[in-house]
């Protein structure tokens, strides 16, 4: 007797397929140049990005926008959403690769006036986001750490009324 596939272990074979594919996608040296769509922005930290037929949730490394509910909350969706929503971002890695959530903790660029931009970067300078600080995610932390410095000096977004009233990891606590 010849043994049989049932319908449900091609189906697991498949997902397991995928998600090899996905996984080797989502290497720090593959992603480097590679350009993916971002099809959906959850917040202004939060974005979903379409690699190939498959969708993943990449958090912005090293920054802390307000959230949805949260005082400057929407400016930061608008602010990321106004340069990336449909378009091609570049993602670059640091370690951890992700986060208890299972999403991709990325550094995220895109294009302006012909160069790449590192969006994390513009969320701080626009003061739409704080430093999010870690002792294992420090490649671009001066770039961060001098961008807010200069949101401050020129009181951009939240700093023209000296900041948050409460940090996003406060507020997500009390919430």
């Amino acid at each position: 007797m010849r043994p049989s596939v049932r319908p449900d272990s091609a189906r697991a074979v498949r997902l397991c397929a995928a998600c090899l594919v996905w996984c080797a996608l989502l290497t720090p040296s593959a992603v480097a140049d590679d350009t993916h769509r971002c099809v959906n922005v959850l917040d202004g930290d939060s974005i979903i990005i379409q690699i190939g037929e498959f969708l993943a949730p990449v958090r912005l490394l090293g920054i802390d926008c307000p959230e949805k509910n949260q005082e400057w909350g929407d400016a930061a969706k608008a602010f990321t959403t106004a340069r990336i929503q449909g378009k091609d971002v570049r993602l670059e890695f640091d370690t951890p690769y992700h986060d208890k959530y299972s999403r991709n903790l990325c550094y995220v660029w895109y294009k302006e006036n012909g160069g790449w931009t590192c969006l994390n970067v513009a969320l701080i300078r626009a003061g739409l986001a704080v430093p999010f600080r870690s002792r294992s995610n420090i490649r671009l932390q001066p770039k961060i750490l001098a961008a807010q410095q200069q949101a401050r000096e020129a009181r951009a977004g939240f700093w023209a009324n000296g900041g948050l009233s409460l940090s996003p990891h406060d507020f997500r606590r009390r919430n």
